[in-house]
């Protein structure tokens, strides 16, 4: 039993399974169904975004939800209709649909779908509208406000972030690593960070840095994911004094400039500069727990700093069935030096 093989285990562990994302197209297409069933509602095309549409869905852990995030492109104008009464309706048609209503969002409409009295998936429907209804090549627009008062189109490349990601993954020398890597750091997340306001670093965020960093290592999914984290903390740059003289970091990184969205922009905005702080941290103790992993030439002992990084998911070899010195034991031999 390898290291590698110990990887790609938890990466069987934590994708999202055939069954599971079976039942997120069913739900997507209940609701879609039931919109275009409506009077009321405008003609709308729809599709699957996020890391649904992109192969990089992680399962939830702990008291997390099933998520998927559904682009509702519609035939309209952005110039004459309102982006708070398009989600007004769309909530409007689902109100009593589910044990749960509609909530409208700032980007969107949520669907939340309660079991055993927990919340275990929710579906956000995100609403676009068009420059020009007559031609779905036209500049899209996101409609932004979670109350009438705050509502605003906002141009927005939905379909060009799903390309980008893509085509970029299925260009690199691994693309299988490549996803593997991105779905460990979206499980670390997901364990490190709370989700409770804009605590959590996005998604986006680590996968864009992510394609930019990534640097091929046949058979050690370990140095690539080190690889990785070290682009994220090389993003990070000083940004003065606190109030107390700690030193604050922070952390931009922008949209695909090839793409159509609002300029300029950055994934982390939402982030405080305590949050920013908090993920530096965050990410320098993950970089040095992957690089001690690296130095440690027992593979038991290396699986278990691996676990208290990334969850139970990642499993300890029997110790019987395992050569515990690795092979191909190299200490402290990232490309990043």
């Amino acid at each position: 039993m390898s290291l590698q093989s110990q990887f790609k285990e938890f990466n069987k562990k934590i994708a999202l399974s055939k069954t599971e994302q079976e039942e997120l197209r069913n739900k997507r297409s209940v609701l879609t169904d039931k919109l275009r069933s409506s009077k009321d509602m405008p003609v709308f095309d729809d599709y699957c975004q996020g890391s649904y549409a992109t192969h990089l869905g992680v399962k939830p852990v702990d008291d997390r939800e099933y998520d998927i995030d559904i682009a509702l492109m519609f035939n309209i104008n952005a110039t004459n209709h309102n982006p708070y009464e398009i989600k007004s309706k769309i909530a409007k048609v689902l109100k009593g649909h589910n044990t749960t209503d509609p909530k409208i969002k700032d980007p969107c409409v949520t669907m939340t779908y309660i079991e055993d009295g927990n919340a275990k998936y929710h579906l956000d429907l995100v609403t676009y509208s068009y420059q020009d209804s007559e031609s779905n090549e036209s500049q899209p627009y996101l409609a932004r406000g979670k109350a009438a008062d705050e509502a605003e189109w906002e141009e927005a490349d939905p379909k060009g972030l799903i390309n980008y990601i893509n085509k970029t993954i299925a260009d690199a020398d691994d693309p299988s690593q490549l996803r593997r890597v991105i779905r460990y750091l979206k499980r670390w997340k997901t364990l490190k960070f709370s989700p409770q306001g804009d605590s959590e670093p996005p998604s986006i965020g680590i996968t864009l840095i992510a394609l930019e960093g990534y640097k091929n290592s046949p058979g050690n999914d370990l140095l690539a994911t080190i690889d990785v984290v070290n682009a994220i903390k090389n993003r990070f740059y000083a940004n003065g004094l606190d109030t107390s003289g700690n030193e604050m970091w922070k952390i931009a990184y922008p949209l695909p400039d090839s793409l159509y969205f609002k300029k300029p922009n950055d994934v982390f905005e939402k982030m405080s500069t305590v949050q920013q702080r908090g993920f530096h941290q965050k990410i320098e103790t993950l970089l040095n727990g992957l690089i001690a992993v690296q130095n440690e030439p027992d593979i038991i002992n290396q699986c278990k700093k691996l676990r208290k990084i990334f969850g139970d998911d990642f499993k300890i070899p029997d110790e019987a069935s395992t050569s515990r010195r690795q092979s191909n034991f190299f200490p402290s031999s990232s490309h990043s030096g």
